[in-house]
């Protein structure tokens, strides 16, 4: 909302729309460079906040050439085209980059991702940078309210307690999540310093799914007792 009061947003989309009348919508194939040259010349973007992705572990697993068109060659097509037409580019990425390399990750950590979409996300990284070095590139895990057609982690969380459901969650997978508005914030203000290359953006927290399911229970007065 506070990013919404002092920017015109534009929200870019494949083949839905959506209910926001706050926010203009307009749909853009991103497979499509130079029809994506066309759009953005008529839109005029001060900066592009990419976050088109395949994000679906299983899926990822399932079709890797569909994974890599959707997550590394859009992204470039973006970037490419950012760098044409001189647009500011925050290329959200992803961090599924490490494995086996203990419980906590440092800036000088080689990367080593964790499944086919993280590789996906590296290689995009590495293809926007090559192209577009003035791009931004985020490495975060982000959570929120999702969009009605497909929920968020803590959205099925939520309703699955709201409707005093049981739900499994992992004690033995942790992450560093982080809300999304405050992500939001924060790289407004790494584009405001002119913030370049790669950031990792992560909350304060390592935590596992099981307890992020139990403080989130408890933020909103359900029964944490339905978490298994």
């Amino acid at each position: 909302l506070n990013i919404r009061k002092k920017f015109n947003v534009i929200l870019g989309i494949h083949n839905r729309t959506f209910l926001l009348n706050e926010i203009k919508q307009k749909k853009i194939n991103l497979n499509d460079y130079f029809a994506l040259i066309q759009d953005l010349k008529i839109i005029k973007p001060k900066i592009i906040i990419h976050t088109a992705g395949l994000t679906n572990i299983e899926d990822c697993e399932r079709n890797i050439d569909f994974t890599n068109k959707i997550n590394v060659n859009l992204a470039y097509n973006v970037a490419k085209a950012c760098k044409e037409l001189n647009i500011s580019l925050v290329h959200i990425s992803t961090d599924h980059l490490f494995d086996n390399q203990g419980p906590y990750i440092k800036e000088e950590n080689k990367i080593c991702p964790v499944n086919i979409y993280g590789k996906s996300k590296a290689e995009a990284e590495i293809k926007v940078l090559n192209i577009n070095p003035n791009s931004l590139v985020i490495r975060t895990n982000f959570f929120g309210w999702g969009p009605f057609h497909r929920i968020s982690f803590s959205d099925r969380i939520i309703e699955s307690l709201s409707f005093k459901k049981t739900i499994s969650l992992f004690k033995d997978v942790f992450f560093t999540p982080i809300l999304i508005e405050e992500l939001s914030n924060i790289v407004h203000d790494l584009i405001e310093v002119k913030a370049t290359g790669i950031y990792n953006v992560a909350g304060n927290d390592r935590i596992s799914k099981y307890d992020f399911g139990i403080k989130l229970a408890k933020k909103f007065n359900y029964d944490y007792n339905l978490i298994k």
